[in-house]
């Protein structure tokens, strides 16, 4: 069996602490630039969802049932994105 001195044990756990500590800043820089995507992907859902209930009522070839189904969709569509921004504008998991 080897003897470890106090100075291995010492530099040993200096570098494992070192290592912990820059794979903790590298998944917390990921973990950013991942909330940047979701936020900027949903904030562009938010947008078409929005856009998409102006268009019913400017096109006037639409029936009513048609309006009902389109803003029924796009409700459905913005309703879960406004919960998902919600969460990345938060930080929230």
């Amino acid at each position: 069996m080897a003897y470890v001195t106090k100075e291995y044990e010492a530099a040993n756990k200096e570098v494992t602490n070192s290592l912990e500590t820059n794979a903790y800043a590298t998944k917390d820089w990921a973990d950013k630039i991942v909330s940047a995507g979701t936020y900027l992907s949903q904030l562009a859902m938010a947008m078409q969802a929005f856009k998409s209930i102006g268009n019913v009522f400017q096109d006037s070839d639409m029936t009513a049932g048609e309006r009902l189904i389109t803003i029924f969709t796009s409700l459905g569509m913005l309703l879960p994105t406004v919960i998902t921004l919600t969460k990345a504008m938060t930080g929230a998991t």
